[in-house]
C-alpha cells in the first residue's frame, strides 16, 4: 500500500513550536506533543486499514478514492482545529506577536506555513484546510 504524507518535506510546514516561538508553558508544549503524536498515530492507523478497494486507477496512476481522501483530510483538519483551540485558550502565555498570529484562523494557518490553506500530499491530491 502507498503511504500518505502531509507534505513533500518536513520543512514545508512549520511545527507549532517553530511558528510560535514564545510558547513557553510546559503543559501547553506537552499537549502539543500529544496532538502531534495523535496526528501520526491517526495517519498510521488509517493507513493500516487501506485495501486495494480504496484505490482507483487514473491517468496519473493509482490514487485513493474520494471517500478515503476525505478521511485523511479530516484527520489533518481535526488536529489543526484542536491546536488552534489550544493556542487560543493559552494565548496569554504567548508573546504579543504570537497572539496576533492567532487572532484569526487564517493568520494561524498562514503562520504554520500552510499556503493557500492547502496541505500537499504525495498521493496526488491536496487537503484544503478550512
Amino acid at each position: 500500500m502507498g503511504y500518505v504524507y502531509a507534505a513533500d518535506s518536513e520543512e514545508q510546514i512549520s511545527t507549532v513550536e517553530q511558528a510560535f516561538p514564545s510558547l513557553v508553558q510546559e503543559d501547553v508544549k506537552q499537549k502539543l506533543e500529544l496532538m502531534k503524536l495523535r496526528l501520526n498515530t491517526s495517519i498510521e492507523e488509517w493507513g493500516s486499514h487501506l485495501t486495494r478497494d480504496d484505490f482507483e486507477w487514473t491517468w496519473r496512476g493509482r490514487m485513493l478514492k474520494q471517500p478515503k481522501r476525505v478521511e485523511i483530510c479530516n484527520i489533518f483538519q481535526s488536529v489543526i482545529n484542536d491546536t488552534y483551540k489550544l493556542l487560543r485558550q493559552n494565548q496569554a502565555s504567548l508573546s504579543p506577536i504570537d497572539q496576533k498570529n492567532i487572532e484569526s484562523r487564517q493568520a494561524f494557518i498562514k503562520q504554520l506555513g500552510i499556503k493557500d490553506n492547502t496541505i500537499p500530499t504525495q498521493m496526488g491530491f491536496d487537503c484544503i484546510i478550512k
